[in-house]
């Protein structure tokens, strides 16, 4: 899911309920949001995760409750994977001062008894920690480290100190808002979450080092665990496809017309009641002496004549029901392509592909601002035409309300012609049909108000996608990247290839170098097929998230190409996070950049044997990314 999706949450919550207070509010959180999923796509995109530098503050704090130095903390975590973690044992061996894990224990109990961690590691939601529980939650975070064997509870101690953070950010803007404000924020962060355990935001490629984002308990920090499934439904629905949208509209619409012919079953249950009500009116009419053969019999006729016509009525509000339907989808369809056309922006310069692009996609849009416009007009002709729907339905409500000729005008007189001398047995029948008449048309009246309610709702999502998609349809073909960026771009694809799907990349399938994962996050489809992605798409992603993302474009932009392709292609083959990294330790210089680079390799495989099927591929790639930004560069056999 995107952000601008999540924001458009908050957004919607403040139209909808906002004050100035609640505003101030709002914008705290929309702000927090955006660092948040900076600093979580960051994360995210960095396969060889080295978060773990320090938790300085986490580390005093215990040492100062137990008394124990800060060498407590350099202790191998493999010790603690050998003791009963479980809250209870933890509570106890904490109390226990002789103990020889006395240290191990007093920390952990103090980690428990922090709201935001407990709530995480209680997967199960029972109120208690398990042993099983914690260790689950300790090899995530090993998993994390792309040097395992040096993590050690230093390392925890820093997600603790970030954690706790994150939490008191939270205090500071929750505390403003309304109940309103914090179920949207709320919503927005569940998604923000959801999005992380999939890993929605990884490198376009993810090389194996011992762990991922997908199992890292941090990302969940503030939502409790016992929420995953809620959470993934929320996010399923907020990422719902066009297709989906479609059939809920569909269903919504065949639901109005269930309801209009009775066929939906609470109107049917009160139709029923009704039809009953009527049978035993007509029954008591016929056994009543008091009345004479010719008013009953004209009274029965006038009655089903009535049915007959307000049956004839809902049919006809049926069909206006689903014109308007598919009008409104028309009038959005058609504001959309209009809002896409007016933001439709000629590029600069004498690019003929560029401009070529840019005619091709202004064409399309005119046509299909035209053919729109045309459908349009036919429905609100079918519905407000001469020969129309609204046309028909006023002239059988004509026949049915007129004052002085029609037939609920007839039944009244009749009504009262069958009172006067009528038994109180049958007053009491008719009344009975009456108000089991009424009781239908207010079950159809709410089961109707209910369900278009839905029904806009959903055509107000689906306005929404195809208005993201328009927009998209408009960046792709009006974008214009610097020529640097399409000279790289042009050697990365080069290397990455078409798709490919090896069952030891752990990246899952790929196209264009791109995985599924990315492709789905890009698009707001999480059914999106990686084989179907364009090649603009790909440019797109690759200059935004890697390009971009990495630093490369302000390397290129000051002049220094060469470093700038080194940090892109980095980005794209190990992560944004692993680029960066390599960035800030050769400091600028290309060959130190490389070597950087080779050794990460090198590790990679030594880390993880299974990944040596990739190692000729990989030393290929290095030699061919050196060889391009130097040309005298001789092929190095580092493998051996």
């Amino acid at each position: 899911m995107s952000l601008d999706k999540l924001k458009s949450l908050i957004s919607e919550a403040f139209n909808s309920f906002g004050t100035q207070n609640e505003k101030n509010a709002i914008n705290n959180a929309s702000s927090y949001i955006d660092n948040l999923d900076s600093d979580l796509s960051k994360l995210a995109a960095q396969n060889d995760i080295d978060i773990f530098s320090s938790g300085d503050n986490f580390k005093k704090y215990i040492t100062s409750k137990t008394g124990f130095d800060e060498s407590i903390f350099t202790n191998s975590i493999d010790k603690l994977m050998n003791m009963d973690l479980s809250g209870l044992t933890v509570e106890k061996e904490a109390k226990n001062e002789d103990s020889q894990d006395y240290g191990f224990y007093s920390m952990l109990n103090e980690i428990y008894s922090n709201e935001t961690i407990k709530d995480f590691l209680d997967a199960d939601s029972d109120g208690e920690i398990s042993d099983e529980e914690a260790k689950k939650a300790i090899s995530n975070f090993k998993g994390m480290d792309s040097n395992s064997e040096d993590f050690s509870l230093d390392d925890i101690a820093y997600v603790v100190d970030e954690v706790a953070k994150a939490n008191e950010e939270e205090k500071s803007f929750f505390e403003k808002m309304s109940e309103n404000m914090k179920n949207a924020f709320e919503k927005a962060q569940d998604n923000i979450i959801e999005q992380i355990d999939n890993a929605n935001n990884q490198g376009a490629i993810n090389l194996p080092t011992g762990g991922g984002i997908a199992s890292n308990p941090y990302a969940t920090g503030s939502s409790n665990s016992s929420n995953t499934t809620s959470n993934t439904t929320q996010t399923q629905d907020s990422t719902v496809t066009k297709e989906e949208l479609q059939t809920k509209i569909d269903d919504y619409k065949e639901e109005i017309s269930q309801i209009n012919s009775e066929e939906q079953e609470a109107v049917k249950e009160a139709a029923q009641e009704r039809d009953t009500a009527k049978e035993e009116m007509e029954a008591q009419l016929e056994k009543d002496e008091k009345v004479d053969k010719e008013t009953k019999e004209e009274f029965t006729k006038v009655t089903n004549e009535i049915a007959k016509k307000e049956s004839e009525i809902s049919e006809c509000e049926t069909e206006i029901a689903q014109t308007e339907s598919e009008l409104t989808q028309g009038e959005n369809k058609l504001s959309t392509l209009k809002d896409a056309l007016s933001s439709l922006e000629k590029p600069q310069g004498d690019d003929s592909e560029a401009l070529e692009k840019y005619e091709e996609r202004k064409s399309e849009l005119e046509k299909q601002i035209e053919e729109q416009e045309k459908a349009n007009e036919e429905l609100e002709e079918k519905l407000s035409g001469d020969d129309g729907l609204e046309k028909k339905k006023e002239s059988l409500e004509k026949e049915l309300n007129d004052p002085k000729e029609g037939l609920l005008a007839k039944k009244q007189s009749l009504m009262d012609e069958i009172q006067k001398t009528c038994s109180d047995e049958t007053k009491e029948a008719i009344e009975n049909y009456e108000n089991k008449k009424s009781a239908v048309e207010d079950v159809k009246a709410q089961e109707l108000s209910r369900v278009q309610e839905e029904l806009n709702k959903a055509q107000e999502e689906l306005k929404t996608l195809e208005e993201d998609e328009e927009q998209k349809a408009n960046k792709s073909a009006t974008n214009s990247f610097d020529a640097d960026f399409d000279e790289m771009l042009g050697q990365v694809l080069g290397y990455e290839g078409g798709f490919s799907d090896h069952p030891l990349d752990n990246g899952g399938a790929t196209n264009y170098g791109i995985t599924e994962a990315t492709y789905r996050a890009y698009t707001g489809d999480p059914n999106a097929d990686v084989r179907n992605i364009t090649k603009e798409e790909a440019a797109q992603i690759y200059y935004t998230n890697y390009y971009q993302a990495s630093g490369a474009e302000e390397y290129a932009k000051n002049g220094d190409s060469a470093y700038a392709f080194a940090v892109f292609d980095a980005a794209v083959n190990h992560g944004v996070g692993a680029a960066q990294k390599m960035d800030s330790q050769a400091g600028g210089d290309v060959d130190k950049f490389m070597e950087i680079r080779k050794q990460k390799y090198i590790s990679i495989v030594a880390n993880n044997p299974s990944q040596a099927v990739f190692e000729e591929g990989w030393q290929n790639r290095w030699n061919n990314v050196y060889a391009f930004i130097d040309p005298s560069h001789q092929y190095e056999n580092y493998i051996g």
